[in-house]
């Protein structure tokens, strides 16, 4: 399920590509409104991705088990 953001948020970003690579009269608002969005949403995914694996390892790190030992003992 963690591959879904990136596919989701990149193939959302592609959609405005040619938004952003628009010439014609009136383009000057659309194309830097895609530029905004699909920045946003590029950056975001990644760093979606980085956080989210970052503190995924920092929760789930394995700790020694004398250290579990020893915690479950201060509670007993």
């Amino acid at each position: 399920m963690i591959w879904w953001t990136p596919k989701a948020g990149f193939v959302a970003s592609f959609g405005f590509i040619s938004m952003a690579l628009n010439v014609e009269i009136g383009s000057e608002v659309q194309r830097s409104l895609a530029t905004v969005v699909s920045g946003g949403i590029l950056s975001s995914t990644l760093l979606t991705l980085i956080v989210l694996l970052a503190l995924h390892r920092l929760v789930h790190a394995k700790r020694p088990q004398r250290q579990i030992l020893e915690a479950l003992d201060a509670y007993t």
